[in-house]
C-alpha cells in the first residue's frame, strides 16, 4: 500500500491521475510493462531463421498482421518464444515488432513484456493439421 506522499510523487512523474488505493498497484504493473516495451529490445539476431530452401509451404508470404500471436526460436535455449505483433514492417525489407507474452524457459533472458524484433523468415510457420487415417475395418 502506497502512503498519500508516494502516491502523490507518483501520480506527479507519470501525470495521472486516480484513487491510490484502487489503481496504485496496477499503474506500477502497467509502468513496468510499458518501459520494458520501451527499453528492453531483441534484435533479430537472438533468433534463428526457422525457413529453409526446402520448404514449400513458405513460397508465398505468410499472412502476419497486428495482433497476431507468432512463435521466434531463441539462438541461446533452441525454445519458442511466443510473441505477439504490435507493428508491421513499414518497407519490404522491414522488420516486425511485437511483445513477447509468456516466459517458458526458466532464468531465460527473455522476459513477458520485453519488445522484439524479428523477419517474416524466423516465424515458425505454422504447422497444418494432419488427417487421421481410420484403422482397416476387418
Amino acid at each position: 500500500m502506497m502512503t498519500d506522499e508516494q502516491h502523490t510523487l507518483l501520480t506527479e512523474i507519470l501525470k495521472l491521475s486516480g484513487d491510490k488505493d484502487a489503481t496504485s498497484e496496477s499503474l506500477l504493473q502497467d509502468w513496468h510493462l510499458r518501459i520494458k516495451q520501451a527499453y528492453v529490445k531483441h534484435r533479430p539476431t537472438e533468433f534463428r531463421i526457422t525457413v529453409g530452401h526446402r520448404d514449400i509451404d513458405r513460397f508465398e508470404r505468410l499472412p502476419l498482421k497486428v495482433g497476431d500471436e507468432i512463435r521466434l526460436v531463441s539462438f541461446t535455449t533452441e525454445r519458442y518464444i511466443p510473441v505477439k505483433i504490435t507493428e508491421l514492417p513499414s518497407t519490404r525489407f522491414g522488420y516486425y515488432r511485437g511483445v513477447i507474452t509468456n516466459q517458458l524457459v526458466k532464468d531465460s533472458r527473455f522476459e513477458s513484456g520485453d519488445s522484439v524484433y524479428f523477419s517474416e523468415d524466423q516465424v515458425v510457420a505454422p504447422t497444418k493439421p494432419t488427417r487421421r487415417r481410420r484403422p482397416p475395418s476387418v
